[in-house]
């Protein structure tokens, strides 16, 4: 399963998670590292799984093939487009030194390092971000207490907070398609309810997360 694994390989460092969610909603160019090939596939696709009901808009490429390109360096340095993309711990060290604006996850070593200019670290530091974090501690501490309902209730709870659809400019549109947005998203807070009562009502254990 994704899911563990993923979560396994970020050492359980809930603010590792979160910048990554942080860092798809804010359209961030963003690099998960590993000598193990398996494990960015399954971080990326965590992260996409996540971001439920959204969709991430940038390129995706849970593990880039070294062929794909002749000049790594250039492809992951220069580009301008928000991507998430995996790569090995080898093709990594071509590619370094990374860009600034780069959001980099080395899961060999557990660090994680942000972005630069500061906003970034802001927006880590806003309520909805804390309260994302205060979820995954509570849903994701362990493989022993692990949820992976209680954990997409967070993360839908994350999403939500930051559309805003009590003074966000989606709720505020008179437009028919932003209304009718507006409403799939409110329908989607009603799923967060269930989700957090299914969460309550099935054992905290690290087999139920086998389903991603």
């Amino acid at each position: 399963a994704q899911l563990p694994a993923a979560l396994r390989a970020l050492r359980w460092q809930h603010e590792a998670l979160a910048a990554l969610l942080v860092g798809a909603l804010t359209n961030q160019k963003m690099l998960v590292v590993s000598s193990d090939c398996a494990l960015p596939p399954a971080l990326i696709g965590t992260v996409v799984a996540l971001l439920f009901p959204l969709e991430y808009p940038g390129v995706v490429v849970p593990l880039l093939p070294r062929s794909l390109h002749p000049d790594p360096a250039t492809l992951i340095n220069d580009n301008v487009a928000p991507f998430l993309i995996g790569v090995d711990a080898e093709l990594a060290g071509e590619i370094a030194p990374y860009a600034d604006d780069l959001l980099v996850v080395d899961l060999d070593t557990g660090v994680v390092r942000w972005p630069s200019p500061d906003p970034f670290e802001a927006w880590l530091r806003a309520p909805a971000a804390e309260r994302l974090v205060a979820s995954l501690r509570a849903h994701a501490d362990s493989d022993d207490d692990l949820s992976a309902a209680g954990l997409r209730a967070g993360a839908l709870k994350f999403v939500l907070d930051v559309v805003d659809l009590d003074d966000g400019a989606l709720a505020n549109s008179a437009h028919p398609a932003d209304r009718t947005c507006a409403a799939q998203w409110r329908l989607a807070g009603r799923l967060i309810e269930d989700l957090l009562a299914a969460a309550h009502e099935v054992p905290r254990a690290g087999g139920e997360l086998d389903a991603s």
